[in-house]
C-alpha cells in the first residue's frame, strides 16, 4: 500500500460512526426523513438540505428515522451498492441473503437486519462507481440465484436506476443503517450470518464501516462476456413494453438467428429480458424462439434486423447489432444445431451424431475427456490447464456454451447420456488428485491451489512450478475460476498466527493436553493434510466448546486457507445420507459443525469409513439399484459443544482439542478478511514450512509408533517431523501422550468388559491368576454380564481380545497386566498369554481368523 493509500486508511480508521455514515450515505444536497400519515401509514419527506452528522446522530439515538438517495446528482454515480432482501418468513429472508453473500465472499460488505422482516446487503466502495455499471452487477447476482424482484418474498437491487431523470429527479432512496425501524420501531444493527444471525453477539459499527470495496473487484464479480449479456438485457428490456413484446420478440429471435445465435443461447437470453421487464408469457415466447429457429434450419424466410428497425431507435439498432456481434455463439454450437434439425433423421441417431461430434471437439489439440478408476469423468482443456468434471455446473455450463445443449431440453439430455457411455467405454483412465499428492518415492509434495498452476515442493527453500497436467499430476481444479498465487517473493509471515495463535484453547477432562500442547497439535494436524498419502487412518479434529468460544470461526478459518477461500462448514442432513456422502467425494478437507446437534444414527459409520479410508456405496439419485463407490480422500474437522461419540472404534480416532469461551469476540467477518487479505503471503508461508517438513521426512524413513493408539499413523507423522523448526517437538509429543492416555483411560473406564474384570478380579482373585485363554475369560465376563442382565458388546472372544489389545496400556498400568507371545508347537502357530498381576490367558492362532499382528483366537 502506498502512503497517500494509507495516509487514507488512516483518516478513515480515526472517524466515528457519524462521519463514517455521512462519508457513505452524504453527497446529495437533500435526504429524506420518515412521516406518519393520518391513517397509519409510513412515507420519507425529502429535506432540501445536505446531511450532517449531527442529523445521523439523531438518527442513530432514534429521535429520527433519515434516509439516503443513492445516486449523486450531477454525476450519476454511486456510493455503495447493494441488495434489500425482504419476506414475512425469516428463514426464507435467511436464505435469500445466503445467496446473494456467497457471491461477495471476497468483497468487504455488512449484512444489516432491518428491524421488521428482512436484512440489507451492503457493500461500501472505496471510490464513487457509475449507477449503470452498479446496477448490472446487483442485478446480475440477484438473477444468477434465480430471486424474485417482487412479491411476498423478494429482493430489491441498489441502485435501482442508471441515472436522474425529471421523472426521478432524484432517484431511489434506502433508510440509512442503524436506525430504528419506522413501523416495528425495532433498531437495526450489523449481524454476523455466521454467529447467530440478529441473535448472536453485538458487531462493532465502527470497525466495520471502514472497510471499503475495491471498485475493480465489485466489477470483476462478472465476466466480460456477463457484464455484456447484463448490458444488452438492460438495453432491450427498456423498449419490451406491452403491446410491442410479441413483434420484438419475434424479430429479435430472427435477428439472432441470422447473426449466428444459437437456439439455447437466445432462449436463455429471452428468459431474462422477461425477468428483467415483468413480462408473464415466458411459455409464449420461447414458443417464438422454438419456431423461428425451426424455420432458419429449414432454410424458409423470418425477418429479423429489418422488423427491429422499424421499432427500435437507430443508436439502440446500432448498440444492438455491436453486443450482439460480440456476444455470437461458437460455431460448434451451429453445428449440433445443424445436427438437430436435420430432416428425416431419428432424434436418437441425431444425438449420436451429435455426442460423436463432441467427442472430437472436446478431444482435440491436446485437449482430452478422460475417467478415474471409479468412472468419474473430466475434461481437460490443454490451453488453459484447466480440469473440469463431468456431471457439475460447470461441466453442464461448458456444453452450454460451446455446443448449445440445456438439461431441460430432451435432445440435450439424449446427447448427454450417449457421451456419458462413451466415455465409460473409450476413455483414457487417469489418477485425478485433489489439492494435494505426497510422492513418497520421489520425495516431493505436489499442490493444486485451484488454478493451472502446480506447486512441486522437494526441500527446503526448493519450490517449483509447473502446469497442471503436464507435471505428471493431474489435479481437479475450481469450477469458480477463484484461486491463490502464493507470494514467494515477498516479506514472510508466520501462519500460526492467522491459524491457531489467537485460539483460546483450555484443559478439560475431553481435552486433557494443555492449551500449548494443544497448538501444537493443531500446528501437526494442518501440516499432516499436505501428507495424507502416508495416512491410511487419519485422525479426525474434533473442536468442542461452549457457545461463543471460537470453535466453528477457527475450523472455518483453516478451511477456507487450506481448501476454498469461499467454503464453509457443514450442517448434518439427519436423514439424507446420500445428500452428505456425495459430499464427501468431492472434499480434500469435510468441516462438519455443531455435530451434538445431528441425531444422525448413521454418522459413526461414516466418520470411521472416512478415517479408515474404507470405500463408501452411494446410490445414485432417482436410481434405485444404481449404486457407485465414492474412495474418500479427505481430513475431517467437526465442532461440538461437548463430545458426541462415545463409541470406542471413533472415540480413539478423534484428536480432541477445546476452546473457552470469549469474552470481546472480533465478528467473524473482520477475521476472514484478515486471512483473504493476507491469503498470498500466507500460501507463500505455508510453501516455506511445506518445504522444511519435506526435508525432514526424506531424512527420516521409518519411524516405529511413540504410542499404542489408533492415531499410530498421524503419531508416526509426529515422530517424524518433530526435530524441525515449524513445530515444538517436545510440547507436540508431551500434547499426543495425553490424548492418548486420556482416550484409553476414558475407554477403561466407559468399557463393561473392565468393569466386569475389575468385579471378577475381586471377587475370585485365586481363579483370577491362573492362566486362561481368551474364549475362557469371554465365557466368564460374557456369563457374569447376562446374569447382571447387562448389554455385553462382544460378540466372541477375537472381539474382546482385540479390545483388550486396544487398553493394554491402561490395563498394565492399572491392574498390572502383562502381555507375552510364545510359539505353540503343537498348533504351529503364535500364543499371546496375559497376566493380571500372578494370572496369565492363552491367547492362540487358529486357521478360522487372522487378528492382523499373527494371532488368531482359539475358539
Amino acid at each position: 500500500m502506498d502512503q497517500r493509500a494509507q495516509d487514507k486508511q488512516d483518516r478513515i480508521e480515526s472517524k466515528s460512526i457519524e462521519s463514517l455514515l455521512l462519508d457513505i450515505f452524504g453527497g446529495n444536497d437533500y435526504y429524506s426523513e420518515s412521516k406518519e400519515g393520518l391513517k397509519g401509514d409510513i412515507y420519507y419527506q425529502p429535506v432540501d438540505n445536505p446531511l450532517t452528522e449531527e442529523d445521523i446522530s439523531d438518527h442513530l439515538h432514534g429521535e429520527r428515522i433519515l434516509g439516503s438517495y443513492q445516486l449523486i446528482r450531477g454525476t450519476n454515480v454511486v456510493r455503495w451498492l447493494g441488495w434489500d432482501v425482504d419476506s414475512p418468513d425469516l428463514k426464507i429472508a435467511r436464505d435469500m441473503a445466503v445467496k446473494i453473500v456467497k457471491n461477495i465472499t471476497g468483497i468487504p460488505h455488512i449484512v444489516e437486519f432491518s428491524g421488521r422482516k428482512g436484512y440489507h446487503i451492503l457493500v461500501f466502495l472505496e471510490s464513487p462507481m457509475p449507477a449503470s455499471d452498479a446496477k448490472k452487477i446487483t442485478h446480475y447476482i440477484r438473477e444468477k440465484e434465480g430471486l424474485l424482484s417482487s412479491g411476498e418474498n423478494h429482493v430489491e437491487c441498489y441502485p435501482k436506476q442508471d441515472s436522474l431523470t425529471k421523472d426521478k429527479p432524484k432517484g431511489s432512496l434506502i433508510k440509512i443503517p442503524l436506525g430504528k425501524h419506522p413501523k416495528t420501531h425495532d433498531r437495526s444493527r450489523f449481524i454476523d450470518i455466521s454467529n447467530g444471525w440478529e441473535n448472536g453477539p453485538d458487531l462493532n459499527p465502527q470497525e466495520l464501516l471502514r472497510y471499503r470495496a475495491k471498485n475493480s473487484d465489485v466489477i470483476n464479480l462478472m465476466t466480460q462476456d456477463e457484464a455484456l449479456q447484463e448490458t444488452l438485457i438492460d438495453l432491450v428490456s427498456e423498449f419490451w413494453s406491452s403491446g410491442k413484446r410479441h413483434e420484438l420478440s419475434l424479430y429479435l429471435c430472427g435477428f439472432l438467428a441470422h447473426e449466428g445465435w444459437g437456439l439455447e443461447q437466445t432462449k436463455e437470453f429471452v428468459r431474462d429480458i422477461c425477468i428483467r421487464s415483468g413480462d408473464t408469457e415466458e411459455f409464449n415466447r420461447m414458443q417464438t424462439v422454438d419456431n423461428t429457429f425451426q424455420r432458419h434450419k429449414e432454410g424458409k424466410s423470418i425477418r429479423g434486423r429489418q422488423g427491429l428497425g422499424e421499432i427500435l431507435p437507430v443508436a439502440a439498432m446500432q448498440r444492438i447489432t455491436e453486443l450482439v456481434s460480440r456476444l455470437r455463439a461458437p460455431d460448434t454450437v451451429s453445428q449440433i444445431d445443424d445436427i438437430r434439425y436435420i430432416k428425416g433423421k431419428p432424434k436418437l441417431e441425431a444425438a449420436r451424431l451429435a455426442a460423436v461430434t463432441i467427442w472430437g471437439t472436446l478431444n482435440d489439440n491436446g485437449c482430452k475427456i478422460f475417467q478415474n478408476d471409479l468412472n468419474s469423468a473430466y475434461w481437460y482443456d490443454a490451453e488453459t490447464h484447466l480440469v473440469t468434471e463431468e456431471g457439475t455446473e460447470k461441466w453442464r455450463s461448458l456444453l452450454n456454451k460451446f455446443f448449445g445443449l440445456n438439461p431441460v431440453d430432451s435432445f440435450s439430455r439424449l446427447v448427454y447420456s450417449e457421451l456419458r457411455l462413451r466415455i465409460v467405454r473409450e476413455a483414457q483412465i487417469v489418477p485425478v488428485r485433489n489439492r494435494t499428492y505426497w510422492d513418497e518415492l520421489k520425495g516431493k509434495l505436489f499442490i493444486n491451489l485451484g488454478g493451472p498452476e502446480v506447486y512441486i515442493v522437494s526441500g527446503e527453500n526448493v519450490i517449483e512450478q509447473a502446469y497442471n497436467g503436464e507435471c505428471g499430476i493431474m489435479f481437479l481444479t475450481n469450477d469458480s475460476g477463484k484461486y491463490i498465487i502464493p507470494d514467494l517473493m515477498g516479506e514472510r509471515i508466520d501462519t500460526w498466527k492467522y491459524l491457531v495463535e489467537d485460539i483460546s484453547f483450555t484443559t478439560s477432562t475431553e481435552a486433557p493436553a494443555s492449551p500449548d500442547e494443544q497448538k501444537e497439535l493443531l500446528k501437526a494436524w494442518i501440516l499432516a493434510f499436505f501428507f495424507q498419502e502416508l495416512m491410511p487412518t487419519k485422525p479426525i479434529l474434533a473442536i468442542i466448546g461452549a457457545a461463543g468460544s471460537g470453535k466453528t470461526t477457527a475450523l472455518r478459518r483453516i478451511l477456507r486457507v487450506l481448501e476454498d477461500p469461499d467454503g464453509d462448514v457443514l450442517g448434518v442432513p439427519t436423514d439424507k445420507q446420500d445428500s452428505f456422502r456425495a459430499s464427501i467425494g468431492s472434499h480434500k478437507l469435510l468441516t462438519i459443525d455443531n455435530m451434538e446437534k445431528s441425531g444422525a444414527w448413521w454418522m459413526v459409520d461414516i466418520l470411521n469409513k472416512l478415517s479408515t479410508g474404507n470405500t463408501i456405496e452411494l446410490r445414485k439419485l432417482y436410481e434405485t439399484n444404481s449404486k457407485f463407490m465414492i474412495k474418500p480422500e479427505c481430513f475431517v474437522g467437526i465442532t461440538a459443544v461437548n463430545m458426541p461419540f462415545s463409541e470406542e472404534t471413533l472415540f480413539s480416532r478423534l484428536l480432541i482439542l477445546e476452546t473457552d469461551k470469549i469474552n470481546d469476540p472480533l465478528p467473524e467477518y473482520i477475521l476472514q478478511k484478515k486471512i483473504r487479505e493476507n491469503s498470498s503471503a500466507i500460501w507463500g508461508d505455508i510453501l516455506q514450512k511445506l518445504g522444511t517438513i519435506v526435508s525432514e521426512l526424506r531424512k527420516i524413513q521409518v519411524v516405529k509408533p511413540p504410542t499404542k493408539s489408533r492415531l499410530a499413523d498421524f503419531t508416526v507423522f509426529c515422530a517424524r517431523i518433530k526435530s524441525c523448526s515449524v513445530v515444538h517437538g517436545e510440547i507436540l509429543f508431551s500434547g499426543l501422550l495425553s490424548i492418548v492416555d486420556s482416550q484409553l483411560k476414558q475407554l477403561r473406564e466407559s468399557s463393561q468388559a473392565v468393569l466386569l474384570l475389575e468385579e471378577w478380579l475381586s471377587l475370585k482373585p485365586q481363579e483370577a491368576s491362573e492362566w486362561r485363554t481368551f474364549s475362557q475369560l469371554f465365557d466368564i465376563l460374557s456369563h457374569m454380564a447376562l446374569i447382571r442382565k447387562m448389554n455385553f458388546n462382544w460378540k466372541n472372544a477375537m472381539a474382546l481380545y482385540r479390545h483388550f489389545s486396544t487398553l493394554e496400556d491402561r490395563l498394565r498400568k492399572d491392574f498390572s497386566a502383562e502381555m507375552h507371545e510364545e510359539f505353540n508347537t503343537s498348533i504351529n502357530r503364535n500364543i499371546v498369554k496375559i497376566r493380571f498381576n500372578t494370572y496369565m490367558v492363552d491367547v492362540r492362532e487358529e486357521s478360522s481368523g487372522s487378528n492382523g499382528s499373527g494371532f488368531v483366537i482359539r475358539e
